[in-house]
């Protein structure tokens, strides 16, 4: 599984806990993608620092520090949940063992076999969207990744809802499948745009629940089509 971790649902202290021992229950692998923005934003506000030029994409200059000990220290604090309930847990960075061709304006990835063996191996692998080499420090487009990362695992990118419900509601019944289009209005999906950015980009994407995507009897969700 590969599973969006959006900003909305990270500020909830009790989602972690819940997630961690969903995964620790089903004992499926999954590969949890956080954008760390938020994280990052909030450590550069604690200084002070107000920065419209930290963006998604771009060089982060004289914030790097900040921003990748932001991102890291989000990416542990996720991965020590989820050891904490039983899961064997891998903490990565994108730029880790060259997941992500470096200095690139798009996301490329290099070589993931790496990866699909630990996914394998039935580990759950906490990634952060950061680019941090001894050049270059930018947060990536996580929407951009997540599709790159579908495409190359073979897998869909599951995006969270904010209900108990496994999928979309429609007139108050669950649907297979909703049109892009409807996302704008979607606000029980915080990742919204995450999710049509990737479908954009050629990913699949199911919407579900945290209890759908760890149902004992395999995720449920609703997909989304153009």
């Amino acid at each position: 599984m590969l599973l969006f971790l959006d900003d909305y649902h990270l500020g909830d202290p009790l989602f972690l806990s819940g997630l961690a021992q969903d995964i620790a229950r089903a004992r499926r692998p999954a590969l949890l993608l956080h954008s760390g923005r938020e994280a990052a934003a909030k450590a550069l506000e604690a200084q002070g620092i107000f920065d419209p030029d930290v963006v998604i994409g771009g060089e982060l200059g004289a914030h790097a520090a900040v921003v990748e000990r932001a991102v890291r220290d989000e990416n542990r604090i996720i991965a020590a949940a989820l050891t904490e309930a039983g899961a064997a847990t891998v903490r990565l960075l994108a730029s880790d063992r060259s997941l992500v061709q470096p200095a690139k304006i798009d996301v490329e990835l290099g070589n993931t076999d790496w990866i699909a063996t630990l996914l394998r191996q039935r580990a759950c692998v906490v990634l952060g969207a950061l680019e941090a080499t001894e050049s270059t420090t930018r947060l990536l487009d996580p929407a951009e990744l997540a599709a790159r990362l579908s495409e190359a695992l073979g897998t869909p990118l599951v995006v969270l809802t904010t209900s108990r419900t496994p999928g979309v509601l429609v007139d108050g019944q669950t649907v297979e499948a909703i049109g892009i289009e409807t996302l704008a209005d979607r606000r029980e999906i915080p990742a919204r745009d995450v999710a049509q950015q990737a479908h954009w980009r050629g990913a699949r994407v199911v919407i579900t629940s945290r209890t759908g995507a760890f149902d004992p009897r395999g995720a449920r969700g609703t997909k989304l089509s153009s």
